[in-house]
């Protein structure tokens, strides 16, 4: 399983957030990358992952924000609960948009790593916002 592994997550910002029955509560965003969370869906033993992957979650929520969690959590059915639309369109989490940014910066800088041979830099961003859903549309 993942025992034996190191994991690259990012546990994000706190949110507040209202459940169904209308109760307030804090929600606080893991992202593993997505081969491992594609493992989690499918292939042998996905229980164990599954559980496994929820545990570091919660493992890395605790240390990151110096709080005990509620170690009884409920996996859903869900994919994806957010998004624009019809929700097919993820919400970007501003941290990792801010990450990435940043990531470029720095390539295109040349302090990532070598320059390829004659490699530009990019006319247009590669990470737009917007302030709506209409916006990103029509981009």
């Amino acid at each position: 399983c993942l025992s034996n592994v190191q994991v690259p997550l990012h546990v994000c910002s706190r949110r507040v957030t209202v459940d169904h029955a209308g109760e307030t509560s804090t929600a606080v965003d893991v992202v593993f990358n997505p081969a491992l969370t594609q493992r989690a869906l499918e292939g042998k033993q996905v229980k164990a992952f599954r559980e496994h992957m929820c545990t570091l979650a919660v493992t890395h929520a605790e240390k990151e924000y110096g709080v005990r969690l509620d170690k009884q959590y409920k996996i859903i059915r869900a994919i994806y609960k957010g998004g624009r639309g019809d929700g097919s369109v993820p919400v970007p989490i501003p941290e990792l948009v801010e990450m990435e940014k940043q990531q470029m910066l720095q390539a295109m800088q040349g302090r990532a790593g070598p320059k390829c041979a004659g490699a530009t830099a990019p006319s247009a961003p590669l990470v737009q916002e917007f302030d709506s859903w209409e916006e990103a549309e029509r981009a």
